[in-house]
């Protein structure tokens, strides 16, 4: 479980940028059939843009009790 919370600590960010990419091709394309066959394997090798790691400030905007700041 440990490693499974640390796994999704670091993927977090990445998954979220990447899936808001993939929710607004949606609201342009209208269905997930026509957005599949729009995206391509040569779209795949933009994903690395994507990719963003934690930083440290997201600790420090977090209140105890797990409610954030903001």
């Amino acid at each position: 479980a440990s490693i499974g919370t640390l796994i999704a600590i670091i993927l977090y960010p990445t998954l979220t940028k990447l899936f808001g990419y993939v929710i607004q091709n949606f609201e342009t394309d209208g269905s997930f059939i026509r957005m599949m066959k729009t995206n391509n394997i040569q779209k795949l090798k933009y994903t690395k843009k994507y990719v963003r790691f934690p930083k440290l400030e997201m600790i420090h905007r977090l209140r105890i009790g797990g409610i954030p700041k903001r």
